[in-house]
């Protein structure tokens, strides 16, 4: 329905009559930041544009316009949804509309992602992007990412099976946690090639390029419940301790980890104790694995701290509406 009053002849009220006001609110709301004015690029492929600083300053704008004009937070998803989804169906289009759109995608609405805690949504814009307005250096750095896969393929395996086993036959872990997990993953290209860039970095000196994550729920299953529930009826004394239960915990597992893998020094980053702005919260640590003491990325987060990681404030909503209906 997000552009059907643009699109068709349907009026608002019929929306409203059919669907009910909230949803007429989010569709108003999608027809009015449609009729924002377009980004100039300033990316290398666009030519006789404005400055890189002009551009920026103008994409900066047109994000706070966006976020200011919005009372619902839930217009801002739909509106990245339907970009994600333009951005899959982006090879039927001409080359010169790949190239804007995603030099808009890249200035707008990824940098919204980011801000609205959107990872998975905000990663994908990303690399989408990246491979239209850069092809070149696109296949450039999934070369190298390829290359050095297989010699982190077996390490990271073996390092993924040691500390979930080691994990889970820890005595204080099984009295406190009910699930605990460890996956792996590999850093997007977009973002490997962005710290190359920004850093001056070779492929080489990138830490992070695959990572382990540790994800818990902790053992009584009504904890993040009721820290939700004390923050919202204001008992700041009771959701602190509450809250306080599940971060030792990352802590604790922090340790374990350090005891398995020796760290490489400097490289422990707490965005539990310093959460970013768009409300990430976990552990990293870098550490070195293996024979051949490869350096991984370790992330350490609770599953509610993972949730807000990938779907950002929507999945803190998901939940308290959850919890309202239980």
């Amino acid at each position: 329905l997000h552009d059907t009053v643009e699109d068709t002849d349907v009026t608002l009220e019929e929306i409203e009559d059919q669907f009910g006001p909230a949803v007429r609110k989010i569709v108003e709301g999608e027809t009015k930041v449609s009729k924002l004015p377009r980004v100039s690029s300033a990316h290398p492929t666009v030519n006789g544009r404005a400055s890189p600083r002009d551009v920026d300053e103008q994409a900066e704008n047109l994000r706070w316009l966006f976020v200011a004009m919005i009372e619902d937070w839930r217009i801002i998803v739909v509106k990245l949804a339907d970009r994600l989804h333009n951005m899959r169906t982006l090879a039927h289009m001409t080359p010169e509309k790949q190239k804007r759109i995603s030099a808009e995608t890249l200035d707008i609405f990824a940098p919204l992602a980011h801000r609205l805690g959107l990872w998975s949504i905000k990663s994908e814009l990303e690399n989408l992007s990246f491979l239209y307005l850069y092809p070149d250096e696109y296949h450039k750095v999934n070369s190298m990412v390829n290359q050095k896969l297989p010699r982190y393929q077996r390490i990271l395996e073996e390092s993924r099976a040691s500390l979930e086993q080691a994990l889970c036959d820890d005595t204080f872990m099984q009295r406190s946690v009910d699930k605990i997990e460890v996956s792996a993953r590999t850093k997007e290209l977009y973002s490997v090639w962005a710290k190359m860039k920004q850093n001056e970095r070779s492929i080489h000196e990138i830490y992070d390029l695959v990572a382990l994550r540790v994800t818990f729920e902790t053992k009584d299953c009504r904890l993040t419940r009721l820290y939700s529930e004390a923050e919202g009826n204001g008992d700041v004394a009771e959701a602190e301790r509450l809250k306080n239960a599940e971060e030792s915990l990352c802590y604790y597992i922090l340790g374990r980890v350090h005891d398995l893998f020796p760290p490489f020094p400097g490289r422990v980053k707490d965005y539990i104790a310093f959460p970013k702005p768009n409300g990430y919260r976990s552990l990293h640590t870098t550490v070195f694995a293996g024979e051949k003491q490869a350096l991984i990325e370790v992330q350490i987060r609770t599953q509610q701290m993972h949730r807000v990681a990938e779907f950002g404030r929507a999945a803190h909503s998901a939940f308290n509406d959850k919890n309202a209906t239980d």
